[in-house]
């Protein structure tokens, strides 16, 4: 959708992503390593962020990074 709410459909000369979907997934990991397993408890500083977008069109787009009160960090 674009911010006003027009449907990326296809229609009217709108490009057509209504195939695309996205998924985001925020994790807490450990303030030193940022690539190991989740941390269940949520008391690290540190958040991985996960964003794909898939589509029968394209190979799936992953975007990683991690957020922490410093800053952010591109993963991927």
């Amino acid at each position: 959708q674009y911010p006003d709410g027009t449907d990326l459909d296809g229609t009217g000369g709108i490009p057509d992503y209504s195939d695309f979907s996205r998924t985001v997934l925020v994790e807490n990991v450990d303030d030193n390593n940022y690539s190991g397993s989740p941390v269940p408890d949520g008391t690290t500083a540190s958040k991985r962020v996960v964003v794909t977008v898939s589509s029968a069109k394209i190979s799936d787009i992953v975007i990683k990074w991690v957020a922490t009160r410093e800053g952010m960090e591109l993963m991927y």
